[in-house]
């Protein structure tokens, strides 16, 4: 019952699509390929997807950026970004840095799921 009510309203599922991925394209667009944070790692993550790696950097108060291996789905959540700790941020081929600001906080919530299958392009 509740679907039909839902698809008599197609504008409100459009809305929540286009809030959910549409606040994902700042992020990505600053992406830094080919560069890494060295040596200032909190924790590291094997098997992980890109978005669920920068999800545990939002959920982590110290974390500040991420470096994730694409080709291993490797991730690791750094204590530093490439500001605070310049002279360890490097040209790394393989290896792609994000920072924690770049992301929407609500990614770590609602939005998550619907991403999640969309970020498996990348």
């Amino acid at each position: 019952m509740q679907l039909s009510k839902i698809f008599r309203y197609p504008w409100f599922l459009f809305s929540i699509l286009v809030s959910c991925y549409g606040s994902l394209k700042t992020g990505f667009s600053l992406l830094q390929h080919g560069h890494r944070l060295d040596g200032k790692v909190i924790q590291s993550y094997a098997e992980i997807s890109f978005l669920d790696c920068v999800t545990e950097c939002l959920v982590t108060p110290r974390c500040k950026s991420v470096n994730y291996f694409k080709g291993a789905n490797f991730c690791e959540s750094n204590y530093e970004n490439k500001t605070t700790a310049e002279t360890r941020y490097m040209e790394s081929a393989g290896w792609v840095y994000s920072e924690k600001e770049h992301w929407p906080k609500d990614l770590a919530g609602a939005c998550l799921k619907l991403n999640l299958s969309n970020q498996r392009e990348m």
